[in-house]
């Protein structure tokens, strides 16, 4: 096939399903022949009988269906007939190199096993430089994913999310996933998967946005991750796709429950690191980096947060920091990765408990005045006149292993329009010293954009947009206020070390996805703080460590009864962080002391008074419930309620 640019002195030739080993450049067998022109024409039977359907979904493809849809729907019998292809047979090239080989560091080969040799199996030579223009495997997801309308469609069916059948493709040699041979990788029915998963469950894992549980005139509009963009790309560049798919590949197994590579996981990071350091390679001996590099050294830290390589994420997250004053964060993708960097960081900081890696706030600035006025006037009227609870402003997010998997899932039918009053009124008496106190002010303000932005069609997409990423701020604070060595809490103020653990802990489970996994481990720093806090306060006021006041008669002031309120607040955070560890039951003894000095006798005494703080009421019911029974008897002492 001669090129029909007749300027050209050099035309050049392209030869379309042809390989080193054809005997005939210009001509094919009778096989191949009928399968290129079948392709060409896009050929579908629309009147295809049911009976047929099972065979034409496990043994053919659906070019037109691939590249429109992207990945498979719940769809009736009838409709699937409809839409199904004819059976479609295709000869099998076998082209396959040996696996990848080179130093993964200094020293040490790339570690070789059959998964590997899987992965890479049918590498194609690198295209040029000009054959940009050809074919694409996920061009048509990329449209279906960027689309808004698309994106409501998918979403309003959350809870019917499908992790576990995938349409199925004939992914042979040269077919018609890839007809061209263009990418240098065999897009095989695993990294087909993996990629139609990405584009399914970004909205409700990708940074801290979370698109999916966004009220719909919000998320319509909202700025989003271009991981159609992304996932374009990678099928050209092997460190992009080895990288996308380790990521996701975590991903998947620890918060969707679905693991597609099972024990091999571990070689799939191995390939994605080895490809990874090749390109730094060729990037510091040429001087040419492709910014989407840094985006994959961020997902391939998010596979070794997940799997527990704790060095080498550290490690790979200052390199990001050394490459980025790469980023123009004018630039649509520059800004995400940098996004992105902020939320990777920050996972790898509350897991670990240590200080972020990059020493940068990631803070979006105050609102404009003016707006901000708007909003909370929107949300003082809410709250006096009343705002009528929807139905469902907000769709449900995917069950996985861990139950529910966001406490903001259903935010739109449980947010309480008094929450965050407390922590105002704190700020009024001076109850939150130095730079907690900024801490406090900057959350009192999410809490308020909250309100408008799930409960008011007031709300746009810019005021979404602050909210998310103020709220990672607010985290990444929270973060940066840990003491140094982590082994203590003597050099901080107790009381200020406990406030910062529990918002912390909500805060997790607010932006990002690894609430349960670190909920158990600040529930243990929380009682070490605690306790200090509690020898520290208690004996000034005449109560017990115990929280048991040694005159029951006795009322506090204003200012200490105002403490021992949040630090009932506290106790119940501590309660339901601490569920099936020993320390549960060092949080409900003094809860439940609290409790009763407060005048809390019954489950809807707790919750309306933590609803005036900061909590969730779906996560956090049963814990008060259990809180309320152990209220129902009597004390043993006046009204006390020592441990074991």
């Amino acid at each position: 096939m001669k090129n029909s640019d007749n300027t050209n002195p050099n035309p050049a030739y392209l030869f379309v399903n042809k390989t080193q080993k054809s005997k005939s450049l210009s001509k094919s067998d009778g096989a191949v022949a009928k399968q290129i022109n079948r392709h060409a024409q896009h050929f579908r039977s629309r009147k295809v009988d049911v009976r047929k359907l099972n065979s034409a979904l496990s043994d053919s493809s659906s070019a037109r269906r691939i590249a429109r849809d992207g990945w498979h729907r719940i769809e009736s019998l009838e409709d699937l007939a409809a839409e199904s292809s004819s059976p479609a047979s295709s000869s099998h090239i076998d082209n396959t190199p040996a696996a990848p080989s080179g130093p993964v560091d200094g020293h040490n080969a790339a570690p070789f096993s059959p998964f590997i040799a899987n992965l890479t199996s049918h590498i194609r030579p690198s295209p040029s430089s000009s054959a940009t223009s050809a074919s694409r495997s996920v061009s048509g997801i990329q449209a279906s994913s960027d689309s808004p309308d698309g994106d409501q469609d998918q979403l309003e069916n959350g809870d019917d999310l499908q992790l576990s059948s995938v349409y199925r493709a004939n992914f042979t040699a040269y077919d018609c996933v890839d007809p061209f041979g263009i990418t240098p990788i065999q897009v095989t029915t695993k990294i087909h998967s993996i990629l139609q998963y990405t584009l399914r469950i970004y909205p409700y894992s990708g940074n801290n946005y979370k698109l999916a549980h966004l009220p719909a005139h919000v998320r319509s509009t909202i700025s989003r991750f271009p991981i159609g963009e992304v996932l374009d790309r990678s099928v050209y560049k092997e460190h992009h796709l080895y990288a996308v798919m380790a990521g996701m590949v975590a991903r998947l197994k620890y918060c969707f429950d679905v693991s597609i590579f099972g024990d091999d996981a571990d070689e799939l990071r191995a390939t994605a690191s080895y490809y990874i350091r090749k390109e730094l390679i060729r990037a510091s001996r040429t001087g040419d980096l492709d910014k989407q590099t840094i985006l994959d050294i961020l997902f391939l830290v998010v596979n070794e947060v997940q799997y527990g390589r704790y060095d080498d994420a550290r490690k790979h997250l200052q390199i990001v920091g050394k490459l980025f004053h790469l980023l123009n964060h004018r630039e649509h993708l520059d800004r995400w990765i940098s996004e992105t960097a902020a939320h990777v960081d920050n996972q790898l900081a509350l897991t670990t408990a240590t200080h972020p890696v990059i020493k940068r706030s990631f803070d979006p600035g105050p609102m404009l005045p003016e707006r901000m006025a708007t909003l909370r006037r929107e949300a003082l009227r809410m709250r006096y006149t009343g705002s009528p609870q929807p139905l469902s402003m907000a769709s449900r997010g995917p069950k996985a292993s861990l139950g529910l998997t966001d406490t903001i899932a259903d935010l739109a039918e449980t947010l309480d329009l008094r929450m965050g009053t407390q922590f105002a009124q704190g700020l009024k008496i001076g109850l939150f010293p130095g730079r907690m106190g900024t801490v406090v002010s900057d959350l009192v303000d999410c809490i308020e954009i909250a309100k408008v932005v799930w409960l008011s069609p007031l709300a746009v997409c810019f005021d979404a947009e602050w909210l998310c990423r103020k709220a990672r701020a607010v985290l990444r604070a929270l973060v940066f206020m840990a003491p140094e060595n982590h082994e203590g809490v003597s050099d901080i103020d107790t009381g200020t070390e406990c406030l910062r653990i529990c918002l912390m802990i909500l805060m997790t489970h607010a932006c990002t996805l690894v609430g349960f996994q670190t909920a158990k481990a600040n529930s243990r720093r929380l009682q070490k703080a605690k306790k200090a806090a509690l020898a520290v306060w208690c004996p000034p006021i005449g109560w017990t460590e115990d929280c048991v006041p040694l005159d029951p008669t006795r009322r506090l002031p204003v200012f200490e009864e105002t403490q021992a309120a949040l630090g009932l607040w506290g106790a119940l955070i501590g309660v339901w962080s601490a569920q099936g560890l020993p320390e549960q039951e060092w949080f409900t003894v003094r809860a439940v002391n609290m409790s009763r000095y407060l005048g809390y006798t019954t489950y809807e005494d707790l919750h309306n008074h933590m609803a005036q703080y900061l909590y969730s009421s779906s996560f956090q019911e049963h814990s008060l419930r259990t809180v309320a029974q152990r209220l129902q008897f009597p004390p043993t002492n006046q009204y006390s309620e020592r441990a074991a």
